[in-house]
């Protein structure tokens, strides 16, 4: 594991590339909870000097798990029966509407 202060570095053997063309990238990570925001994988693209350095930020991807609609009270809930084990940072977003301003919540939910 790393530390904030350390940078890790992967090359691959030099392939061809067209210039201006589409690319792929795949690459199978895991990045720890407390690294989100600050780990990310850069293609750099060489002619004997850097040409060009794609910078890909690595963060979790949303999951859209539903809509709910809320009762008199205000109160809202959704089940789900989607997601792995694991600790997830919800969004919850109301859009609003002419007698309501937008709302949003965030939390965080674990599932065993």
């Amino acid at each position: 594991m790393l530390t904030p202060d350390q940078d890790v570095g992967l090359e691959s053997a030099a392939y061809p590339v067209t210039p201006g063309a589409r690319y792929r990238l795949w690459v199978a990570v895991r990045v720890p909870e407390a690294s989100v925001g600050s780990a990310y994988v850069a293609p750099i693209f060489l002619q004997s000097v850097e040409t060009r350095r794609d910078i890909h930020p690595l963060t979790p991807q949303p999951i859209a798990v539903g809509s709910a609609a809320t009762d008199p009270t205000g109160a809202w809930s959704l089940s789900t029966t989607t997601l792995e084990s694991g600790r997830y940072r919800l969004l919850a977003e109301y859009a609003g509407d002419a007698t309501y301003w937008p709302a949003r919540a965030r939390m965080e939910l674990v599932v065993p």
